[in-house]
């Protein structure tokens, strides 16, 4: 059982977590030597101090990935199941890296997809959030109703420019700008999706910590819940866009949108709402992925 606990609200550095908040182990797979070298100094600090820092006492597997690949998408299927093959398998995953269409892990069925918001009272659809939709992967009937919906709302704005019927994304989203981590003696201010992937994988983690302390089951496969009774434990985001590629981009709306998904999570109503809902689970099968 995973038990963790958040005993104050976090102020500039939470003072409350000790100078080990959390268990790192370290692992590698293709060819690593499971060090991090400069060149992934500043994720590897940013996905820790946002997963230690928020879900305090949780413990943590970080997988290096070597360049000895033999997926064929640059290792991602690689660590997934390297990950899930572990025993006991972890709940919760969370990467900050992506690359083109053909690549995991945004586009798939079986990801959950996490785009970025900036500003509070309103947040707003940070420009940086990536999304859209597949070329390659077919929308999967668990986002038919929400993305329907908005394609309806859409009309002809960039009509010819993407594939309708493929797998939209994100499918909710976190704040993604004006972060801070501790690096070599310095604090940096990092942006992007980045920073909203492991502080939405923080709070799945503590929603499952809560279910496990009653004594329920994980949430397992988190989409199906968040596009039904979890959409109301939505915040919605109605303002910004995503452009890029000479376009205006994507607009977001009420309800889902390809920006912010269906929005950020609140998360004393996400846990009521997957306290209700039985868990999905098995619907992870990497290699059947590619």
């Amino acid at each position: 059982m995973v038990r963790m606990r958040l005993r104050s609200r976090p102020g500039k550095f939470r003072q409350d977590v000790g100078r080990r908040p959390a268990e790192v182990v370290l692992g590698a797979i293709d060819g690593s030597t499971g060090g991090f070298g400069s060149t992934g100094t500043l994720e590897a600090s940013l996905d820790l101090q946002y997963t230690a820092g928020l879900a305090t006492k949780v413990p943590i597997f970080v997988l290096s990935v070597g360049s000895q690949t033999s997926d064929g998408i640059d290792g991602f299927l690689d660590a997934i199941n390297a990950l899930l093959g572990q025993d006991p398998a972890p709940q919760v995953l969370t990467t900050s890296f992506g690359f083109n269409e053909q690549d995991l892990p945004a586009p798939i069925a079986i990801v959950t997809s996490v785009g970025g918001t900036t500003s509070f009272g309103p947040a707003v659809a940070a420009s940086l959030s990536a999304g859209g939709f597949s070329q390659i992967f077919a929308r999967p009937a668990y986002q038919n109703a929400s993305v329907s919906a908005y394609l309806q709302t859409l009309g002809n704005t960039n009509s010819g420019l993407f594939n309708s019927s493929g797998r939209a994304y994100p499918d909710i989203a976190a704040q993604a700008q004006n972060f801070q981590i501790f690096i070599n003696g310095q604090v940096l201010n990092v942006d992007g999706t980045s920073a909203a992937s492991p502080t939405v994988a923080s709070i799945i983690a503590l929603v499952n910590d809560a279910i496990l302390a009653g004594g329920g089951q994980q949430v397992g496969f988190l989409n199906p819940l968040l596009y039904s009774s979890a959409a109301r434990a939505m915040n919605d985001i109605t303002q910004g866009s995503n452009p890029g590629c000479g376009t205006n981009g994507f607009p977001a709306t009420t309800g889902w949108d390809p920006v912010t998904g269906l929005g950020t999570p609140d998360f004393n109503k996400l846990l009521a709402s997957a306290k209700q809902e039985p868990p999905v689970l098995g619907g992870f099968l990497p290699r059947d992925a590619a």
